[in-house]
């Protein structure tokens, strides 16, 4: 995840317009993994920007939790990126009694 926090915060300063980028990739130990960005509204890519990554639950994605979290809303009114990473089979790496991997 630190991985996709970078590159998330690299694209917020590469001087990308405010709003909502969906389906960015990026490559990690050989898969492609999908996330949506949020910009702040008055971002100008000058100075170090935070960022919140918001993860769905088991048999979500990134979409609906973007949809039911408000971290959008909350970001640009208080100043911070935000980036919604799908997991791999609607799951993250985490043991549980429901068996996702």
């Amino acid at each position: 995840m630190a991985a996709l926090g970078v590159l998330a915060a690299a694209g917020a300063r590469a001087g990308t317009e405010p709003g909502y980028y969906f389906d960015q990739t990026l490559v990690f130990d050989g898969v492609e993994r999908l996330y949506d960005l949020q910009v702040p509204a008055g971002y100008d890519g000058t100075a170090p920007l935070p960022l919140v990554v918001d993860l769905h639950g088991y048999g979500s994605n990134k979409s609906q939790q973007s949809l039911i979290s408000g971290m959008a809303a909350l970001g640009d009114a208080e100043g911070f990126a935000v980036v919604w990473p799908d997991g791999l089979t609607s799951s993250w790496n985490a043991a549980s009694a429901a068996g996702s991997r």
